[in-house]
């Protein structure tokens, strides 16, 4: 978690996401700004989501079929 105050960063680490959640609350009511949470997924390589697709095919072999509708 990260947040500014008084034009200082300031950041804390959390195991429970509900810890986390109920920090952010208390900082927010108390005037702090900027409140924000981060994660990193330790086992994930690559860009999130689809990074590769041959012929409409992903990596795993499930049919890629989105396209962007305007």
């Amino acid at each position: 978690m990260y947040w500014s105050y008084a034009k200082e960063a300031y950041s804390k680490d959390f195991v429970s996401m509900t810890d986390a959640l109920a920090e952010c609350e208390s900082l927010r009511k108390h005037g702090r700004r900027f409140v924000t949470m981060v994660s990193e997924h330790a086992d994930q390589v690559g860009y999130p989501g689809v990074d590769a697709v041959v012929n409409g095919v992903c990596p795993d072999g499930v049919e890629y079929s989105w396209t962007k509708r305007r």
